[in-house]
């Protein structure tokens, strides 16, 4: 086990490769085969307190302060539970795939389109998270935050450190746009971040300083990234090794998307924060999240007003399903009620 404030997801794929390697050669009587390191973390360390500073670091505040002013504290999200005061962190996990047809759909949306597909799945993110704000009556202001590697110098690619940052992508939605627009405008506000992603987190909320409440992370509480590949499997000589998936339990934020693109269909993963959500809503944000990939990609001139009646439709056929079901098993309990007070009235009777 490693603390993440020591590692991050890059690190643990340098870690596998190293090991890998190691073990092969000593199991094998040879010397290491790694090269030493050019530079170790604390060198890193201290050129980023050199370098990120005076008209540098002005710089990126000011960007910060101009992208952030006025943003909402809060992304209004339908909680099924009180909010508690102080921030738990207990977390749960739910999961979905998108059809292969739909998922490549996608990439050749985002080809066509001139977008990563990065871009385009964090759009259609947003556009169902507008569509939980009010939608084009609401106040169309959507804070997503998104890691970022932090890896922008060669010589960092081998170190095992903390190097990821988190990235906060408002987009002002505003005016019902078709969706093809709101790709445009998210990619302007993804490339304007990524232009200026050297600000570590914890300064950027020094400098805007925003509205704290112990029940809410600040400036984000909703976060989305794109896994593109999988991490490379351990292969060690003479042994056999199988990948062990583990649950912690804990959520940082409110909501965490994560979407897969590793094979022939994309997945979803909403990682949740399990003292506001139930589980069956998240599932079904997560089938109104591929609800609308499948609608964009079919009209990706759509307008984000018509997609939230698509959704609202949806909501509605799910609460009448509900309800059948919870008469369906109030009906079931009665009977099981009535035929066990007749069953005891019938062994009265013949006793």
């Amino acid at each position: 086990t490693m603390h993440h404030i020591v590692s991050d997801g890059w690190s643990m794929g340098v870690f596998v490769r190293e090991l890998a390697a190691l073990y092969e050669a000593y199991v094998g009587g040879k010397e290491s085969p790694l090269p030493e390191l050019p530079i170790q973390y604390a060198d890193y360390a201290v050129w980023q307190r050199e370098w990120l500073s005076g008209e540098v670091l002005e710089r990126q505040l000011a960007y910060w302060r101009r992208q952030l002013e006025g943003a909402p504290a809060a992304i209004e999200l339908p909680a099924d539970y009180t909010r508690p005061v102080t921030q738990i962190y207990r977390g749960a996990n739910e999961g979905r795939e998108v059809g292969e047809a739909v998922s490549a759909r996608l990439r050749q949306l985002s080809r066509s389109e001139g977008v990563t597909l990065f871009v385009t799945m964090l759009a259609a993110f947003k556009a169902l998270l507008w569509r939980y704000g009010g939608g084009a009556g609401g106040a169309g202001d959507v804070v997503v935050g998104t890691p970022v590697a932090g890896r922008g110098r060669l010589e960092t690619e081998g170190l095992i450190g903390f190097f990821v940052n988190t990235l906060v992508l408002r987009t002002k939605i505003g005016d019902n746009p078709t969706f093809r627009e709101l790709l445009k405008q998210v990619r302007d506000v993804v490339l304007g971040g990524y232009n200026h992603q050297d600000l570590p987190f914890v300064k950027l909320v020094e400098a805007v300083n925003p509205e704290r409440q112990a029940g809410y992370s600040p400036l984000v509480q909703v976060c989305f990234f794109l896994d593109m590949g999988p991490m490379a499997l351990l292969e060690l000589p003479g042994l056999t090794l199988s990948p062990v998936d583990i649950t912690t339990g804990i959520a940082q934020f409110d909501l965490v998307l994560g979407v897969s693109d590793t094979g022939p269909r994309l997945s979803t993963n909403m990682q949740y924060n399990a003292d506001v959500f139930a589980p069956a809503t998240v599932r079904h944000m997560l089938s109104l999240y591929e609800l609308l990939l499948c609608r964009v990609v079919a009209q990706p001139d759509v307008r984000l007003d018509q997609l939230s009646k698509v959704l609202a439709e949806a909501d509605e056929q799910q609460r009448i399903m509900r309800e059948k079901t919870l008469e369906e098993l109030s009906f079931g309990t009665l009977r099981r009620i009535k035929r066990k007070v007749v069953g005891e009235s019938s062994m009265e009777t013949t006793a």
